[in-house]
């Protein structure tokens, strides 16, 4: 499986553990949005509310302002200049990706501990430990290509 489908696969697998209720990196990110995700009672709930979250006033506040034009300005310049390495582009990409991979590994496998049943942490071990293997087996034979 080509590098693209892992990072689409194990976002998903990562957003559909926090939906679940299970304590993810991604609800870190989901709270700096605006969204909470509570698993109270059995039944996840989703609460949203963007427009008073901290982003919201960052993107419209100076900051955001001055993201956008530096972002536009590396864009437009980035059509008249050429690189020979394009793949430097996707490694913050790649990084987060796996960021937020590790670090839900790391909290399936404290949640799981919580259970006090020994296999069950070595089935998510085996599970996670093969995703993980792929991964960077895809990361090095995508760059290894370009």
């Amino acid at each position: 499986m080509k590098l693209g489908g892992w990072v689409v696969m194990l976002v998903a697998m990562v957003l559909f553990l926090t939906l679940v209720g299970i304590p993810t990196t991604l609800n870190n990110v989901l709270e700096g949005v605006g969204m909470n995700i509570t698993a109270t009672g059995g039944t996840p709930t989703v609460v949203g509310d963007v427009e008073s979250s901290d982003i919201w006033d960052w993107i419209f506040g100076l900051e955001g302002f001055v993201a956008t034009f530096v972002l536009g300005s590396v864009i437009t310049l980035g059509l008249y200049l050429y690189t020979k390495d394009k793949a430097i582009i996707l490694v913050p990409l790649i990084a987060s990706t796996a960021n937020l991979f590790a670090g839900t590994f790391w909290g399936l496998i404290m949640y799981v501990k919580d259970f006090n049943q020994t296999w069950m942490t070595y089935m998510v071990l085996l599970i996670f430990g093969s995703l993980s293997v792929g991964f960077l087996w895809a990361c090095v034979d995508y760059f290894k290509e370009t």
